[in-house]
């Protein structure tokens, strides 16, 4: 490894200057679905994800993503528009991936809109191909290569939406550069969502499983050959066999076909094995379906690269979730060992449960925690993009009511006035997080700070105490584990939002409504004092005010849309004197089918320094983050013999020297700084040779403005293939380090 290491470095760099750059920006991780398109391109070894439905809404995908054995990639580069349903195949005569048709759903005019486009992916960018005839646009097609000639035969479909929906009967074969309508003698009937499979048995392709235009399933006797000119009808002998199928993969080291039983029909869902002439069950090793993909609703079933001798499984919905009221998959991607006939989940990616949640980052542990949902009997931890569930906790609303902080001091994650019972009274106890269970305290004040709704909280590290805003009673507390709670007094007379300036010692209060928008008042420690600024915040449809010291005081995220209302949306920053908008793009909100979705979970990362935002709705949205110092790349994959070009923004370090770093290291980096909250900042890289010898070659100076970037060459070495490395930067301050970059993570692909 030390040699690949000292190769890369040998090839490094120009300098150059990009513009400042501030935004959010999605963290990596594949929106939990089902009716993706699934494609594996053997030229590459990768399996390829575009689209699909994102959660319980008409909300659709418009994401690459590709599958590289262990982990999802994502793809950042524009393509075809958002769609579930459509098809995808490997095009043996471009050495690409084929994509044709799918379906939208237009809000303006409330209706689906399907798609007759045909768009092919080479791993770098896609490309709209524009071929002399193509079929009628359509979703839910069966697409798979003919095991003769190689080349993509597309059958079925949607081809009208509504209630009296069309679906075809056609036959499409693609030779490369066109599409061809073919004209067997005989027809399957018309159907969509079927799987096309090389049969068992011959040179032929197997078409099992879809829907008919009668609504009902193909079930396990009903399957077809296509040969190339015609289509024929299997003859079953079993007197088992699947009731419905809903995905299938064809298993090359057994020569065999593998099913999946629709589990709305029967759960445990069943597994089958089709050898050309009879069907067998697959029966689950244990009795604990934990251990078997259990997933509803349509997703395909693929081989993965020959070589692993595997079939993978993603999204659908978890029928175990459902058992608790929860319609996202929690487990999205599994693997089917051919040999053992096992599954297995490879990359366990839990999604939040829809509901309304409060968030705050558990600074002991380093992760975001989650408290509420609708069940209100839940707490789970986001680290590293993923979710997972802490186990139940207490009756918890805190989404919109209560109170949800940590006390960076003790390590305690702390909530007050939650949701206490079915009534929606709130609790006037306090819970405390260690890490592993909750506890609860009544604390002795006069009087009980017993709360009716509406409070902002923000961490003072001076005092090392938690300060909540009480909005509906217009007062200010404090609070302390040790000691509990203390009436500061009242406040103004206002709606507002409220965080503490730990630089400043000022806890800030901005209303963002009617009846006083834009007002801001600060506390410091005694009295109120209103502070009239040249450029006040406009009216909002609501609001989160975070301290961010990375970005130099209290930024201010306003939401666009409420109660059907349209306000402007953007990121503030309050320095002290004056708000700033800083020069971000809007939030990616998206609509849902009931309502307009909204940011409704707000927390600051400060290991990471970084602000992180979640959706409202029963969509789960990754998170997206907004970083202070920032560190972008233009290309995160490159292929050997790429330049990758590293761009480092940060205003407030103009002039000054920064250090861009590589590592292939992964860890909990080196301390380098001291937070404000009393945690300390770590370089997010561990030092190994790769990361020495960046730090001598790749250090230069920012422009006026906090810009610089540098120019990595990977060299053209095919050994270099599959080699992860990370990057990170920091800037150097007269005495030490001035601030830390976010992480990047890096891929040389195929």
């Amino acid at each position: 490894m030390t040699t690949r290491v000292f190769v890369l470095v040998c090839w490094l760099f120009t300098a150059t200057t990009l513009p400042a750059q501030l935004d959010w920006r999605a963290l990596p991780s594949p929106r939990a679905g089902y009716q993706h398109a699934m494609a594996y391109d053997p030229s590459r070894g990768r399996i390829v994800m575009f689209g699909g439905f994102t959660g319980t809404g008409l909300i659709q995908s418009d994401e690459t993503w590709e599958w590289t054995g262990s982990r999802w990639l994502p793809r950042e580069v524009p393509g075809p528009e958002r769609r579930h349903g459509a098809g995808m195949a490997w095009d043996p005569h471009s050495g690409e991936v084929l994509l044709f048709g799918g379906m939208d759903y237009d809000w303006a005019y409330a209706q689906d809109i399907l798609f007759g486009d045909t768009w092919s992916w080479n791993g770098q960018r896609w490309r709209r191909l524009s071929p002399p005839r193509s079929p009628s646009p359509r979703s839910s097609v069966a697409m798979g290569n003919d095991p003769r000639t190689g080349e993509i035969v597309m059958f079925g479909g949607v081809t009208s939406t509504g209630f009296f929906s069309t679906k075809s009967d056609e036959t499409w074969t693609w030779n490369g550069a066109t599409w061809i309508l073919q004209t067997p003698a005989t027809r399957p009937p018309a159907s969509y969502r079927a799987s096309l499979v090389p049969s068992p048995i011959g040179s032929r392709l197997l078409m099992l499983g879809g829907l008919s235009a009668s609504q009902f399933d193909f079930h396990g006797d009903t399957m077809w050959e296509w040969d190339g000119l015609d289509w024929s009808r299997v003859a079953v002998r079993s007197t088992v066999y699947p009731q419905t199928i809903y995905c299938a993969a064809h298993d090359p080291v057994r020569g065999r076909v593998l099913t999946l039983e629709h589990p709305w029909s029967r759960y445990p869902p069943r597994m089958w094995s089709w050898d050309g002439l009879d069907w067998s069950e697959i029966l689950p090793t244990s009795t604990a379906f934990a251990d078997w993909p259990a997933n509803f609703d349509e997703g395909p079933l693929l081989n993965l690269e020959p070589g692993r001798q595997r079939i993978l499984r993603f999204g659908g919905w978890d029928a175990n979730g459902l058992a608790n009221g929860d319609l996202l998959p929690k487990r999205a991607t599994w693997a089917f060992d051919l040999w053992s006939e096992r599954w297995s989940i490879v990359n366990d990616h839990a999604w939040l449960p829809a509901g309304q949640y409060g968030v705050v980052h558990d600074a002991n542990r380093g992760r975001e925690l989650f408290v509420g949902g609708y069940s209100n009997t839940r707490t789970w931890a986001y680290d590293d993009g993923e979710f997972g569930e802490l186990g139940t906790s207490f009756r918890s609303w805190v989404g919109f009511n209560g109170m949800l902080e940590c006390h960076y001091a003790s390590g305690l994650v702390v909530v007050h006035g939650s949701n206490g019972d079915v009534l929606g009274r709130l609790d006037d106890r306090t819970w405390l997080f260690d890490g592993s269970q909750w506890s609860w305290r009544r604390y002795t004040v006069a009087p009980d700070p017993y709360l009716s709704g509406g409070v902002s909280s923000s961490y003072d590290p001076a005092a090392r105490r938690i300060l909540m805003w009480d909005e509906s009673r217009r007062r200010l507390w404090s609070f302390d584990p040790s000691s509990g709670w203390q009436d500061l007094g009242p406040g103004p007379a206002m709606v507002g939002r409220a965080a503490f300036d730990a630089a400043r010692g000022r806890l800030v209060l901005a209303s963002w409504s009617a009846p006083s928008p834009g007002r801001i008042f600060e506390w410091d420690g005694q009295s109120w004092t209103e502070v009239f600024p040249a450029n006040p915040l406009p009216a909002l449809g609501g609001c989160f005010l975070e301290y961010v010291p990375e970005l130099g005081g209290v930024v201010c995220v306003g939401l666009p849309r409420w109660l059907g209302g349209y306000f402007p949306d953007g990121t503030w920053l309050w320095d002290g004197v004056d708000w700033r908008q800083l020069p971000v793009q809007a939030m990616p909100y998206h609509v849902n089918s009931s309502f307009n979705l909204r940011i409704a979970y707000m927390s600051y990362d400060p290991e990471q320094g970084r602000l992180l935002a979640f959706f409202d709705g029963d969509v789960n949205m990754p998170a997206y983050a907004l970083y202070g110092p920032t560190l972008s790349v233009d290309q995160p994959y490159p292929h050997p013999g790429d330049s990758m070009t590293f761009g480092f923004a940060d205003a407030t370090q103009a002039n000054r020297q920064w250090l861009l770093g590589l590592s292939l290291s992964d860890r909990t980096g080196i301390p380098l700084l001291r937070h404000p909250f009393g945690i300390m900042r770590r370089y997010p890289l561990d030092a190994d040779d790769l990361l020495i010898a960046t730090l001598t070659h790749l250090r230069g100076r920012l422009d006026a403005n906090g810009n610089g970037s540098f120019t990595v060459a990977i060299p053209n070495d095919p050994s270099l293939i599959d080699l992860t490395f990370h990057a990170a930067a920091v800037t150097l301050d007269q005495t030490w380090f001035g601030t830390i970059s976010n992480q990047l993570d890096c891929e040389v692909v195929r």
